[in-house]
């Protein structure tokens, strides 16, 4: 007689159950590795389908002086800025914009105000701002304020009471585009209304950038779809990480760390521009090598130009990229 089924060696009903979850769960770790291979395999076989463009190296990429440089301080002639300390971020500017005469605004986040920059650095408080502002685009219709704590937008105008619009979901930041202004968030956006309080929801394709075996993939979130552009890093340089700032069907805008294979190890920060159709690809060196990693802000203005902010602890640069 088998020894399974006499009585002296039979399983307890506890020790069944409890050989029926190891083996479940050996079960679903095989899947999960074979899952997770799998989809490593494909993104590095799609990779290799995709067209290819080559970063620049360094010694050819463009270094571009400052547009407009403030400097930090206290006081209302002064952008506040103050460092982080421990596990506390660092406070300081969180959003500008750029209108149609090229006139420059940061949000102040620390003083909680909305400041006009002149060429030669200075600035003019221009009105108070909420505590929890996160952005702000100036327009005909108004100057539209993405606030986080309320997820709503307010449309401030000079004549006229403001004009709210309550967000479903939370947005990041406002973009500028021919049809109005649009609440970004992670799959999409909300185009506000120009004549009203309404809204519309605008879905839109979420790209990210990431590193897969030492090349530049960028690619739908979903990876529901072939990669959407590989870039080749310079022999000698290794990109440490790389971020998708700006992303369409068109144009990409990343920034990447990178260090030299040998000698430094301090890093490089810069910014590329890859347009898809022309196959142009182009490096932008801000700031100098071996600083802290800059917060860098990028915004397209309404002359289709390129500008970047980029905090640092001492001053606030702006950029204007060339096309």
């Amino acid at each position: 007689m088998s020894v399974f089924f006499t009585p002296d060696h039979a399983f307890s009903p506890i020790a069944a159950k409890r050989l029926f979850l190891w083996v479940s769960v050996l079960f679903c770790a095989f899947f999960v590795d074979l899952g997770e291979g799998y989809a490593q395999s494909k993104d590095t076989r799609q990779a290799e389908t995709s067209p290819v463009f080559s970063v620049p190296a360094v010694e050819k990429s463009e270094i571009v002086s400052p547009w407009i440089r403030i400097p930090h301080g206290k006081g209302i002639t002064h952008i506040g800025y103050q460092p982080g300390r421990q596990k506390l971020p660092a406070i300081g500017p969180k959003s500008f914009d750029v209108d149609d005469r090229k006139r420059p605004y940061v949000l102040d986040s620390l003083q909680h105000r909305l400041v006009s920059v002149a060429k030669d650095g200075s600035i003019r408080p221009l009105i108070s701002m909420p505590k929890d502002a996160l952005d702000a685009v100036s327009t005909e219709e108004g100057l539209y304020v993405l606030q986080e704590q309320f997820s709503q937008v307010t449309r401030l105008r000079e004549k006229g009471k403001p004009v709210v619009y309550p967000l479903p979901k939370s947005c990041t930041h406002l973009e500028r585009t021919k049809n109005g202004v649009k609440a970004v968030h992670r799959h999409g956006g909300f185009l506000l209304a120009k004549d009203g309080d309404g809204l519309s929801e605008t879905p839109a394709p979420s790209l990210v950038a990431e590193l897969v075996k030492g090349r530049i993939v960028v690619h739908p979130r979903e990876r529901s779809s072939e990669p959407l552009a590989v870039l080749d890093v310079p022999v000698g340089e290794i990109v440490t990480s790389v971020r998708l700032v700006y992303g369409d069907d068109a144009v990409f805008w990343l920034k990447l760390a990178s260090t030299p294979k040998k000698g430094s190890v301090l890093p490089q920060f810069s910014l590329l521009r890859l347009e898809r159709k022309q196959g142009d690809v182009r490096r932008y060196l801000l700031p100098p090598a071996g600083e802290a990693s800059p917060s860098l802000f990028l915004r397209v203005a309404p002359d289709d130009a390129v500008y970047v902010m980029n905090v640092r602890e001492t001053e606030t640069s702006m950029y204007r990229l060339p096309l």
